[in-house]
């Protein structure tokens, strides 16, 4: 099947060992793209990069948990539909041959599965909620931010009016002195001269 894969050659380009890869195959089987043709299954090349993205974050210490939930942030989808349908598919086959012990495991897979995928939307549910309450929490701070410069702003102004105020009287004061002893000077020189004519000076 032209441009398809052999798990062999993603396991190469992965590089990481077969057991490791065969387990986030299992764990995060939703998120692997592939294709079955008989018994053989096939992967598409973006199971590479998801198995990449995987290793990568394992390597960075995030759980199972947060792996699934940060998968779908990166743009890899969960085909919940075909994981659910295999198991559909698996249990009718069980009941039509009446094997009573492969009913059960698959049952039982069903579930197991199931539980996960609950798993996973509470996950992503919680995560969300937290990133509302963020959200929340930053809009009430840029608020809270935003008020306060308002608020230092308007003292600014008040102080700069009443600066200019100090500045304006300070220089009224100054001009109604200086006319006061500009008139004392006047007095005083027109007393000069008319004492000066009285005493024939």
């Amino acid at each position: 099947m032209n441009g398809l894969l052999k798990k062999k050659d993603v396991t190469e380009a992965v590089g990481a060992p077969k057991t490791t890869i065969h387990d986030w195959m299992q764990e995060f089987s939703a998120f692997i793209p592939k294709i079955k043709n008989g018994q053989t299954v096939y992967y598409k090349p973006q199971a590479i990069d998801v198995l990449l993205e995987i290793k990568r974050m394992r390597e960075e210490g995030l759980d199972k948990t947060q792996i699934a939930m940060e998968l779908p942030n990166m743009g890899f989808a969960m085909d919940a539909d075909e994981t659910v349908n295999k198991v559909q598919k698996v249990r009718l086959q069980a009941e039509q041959s009446g094997n009573r012990d492969a009913l059960m495991t698959v049952m039982q897979t069903m579930a197991v599965t199931m539980e996960r995928m609950t798993e996973l939307e509470k996950a992503v549910q919680e995560s969300k909620e937290k990133q509302l309450e963020q959200e929340r929490r930053n809009e009430e701070l840029e608020k809270k931010i935003e008020k306060q410069n308002r608020y230092i702003e308007e003292k600014l102004e008040e102080r700069d009016r009443k600066l200019m105020e100090v500045v304006r009287q300070s220089q009224k004061e100054t001009t109604s002195q200086i006319a006061a002893a500009q008139e004392a000077q006047e007095i005083e020189r027109k007393n000069k001269g008319w004492l000066n004519r009285w005493f024939g000076k």
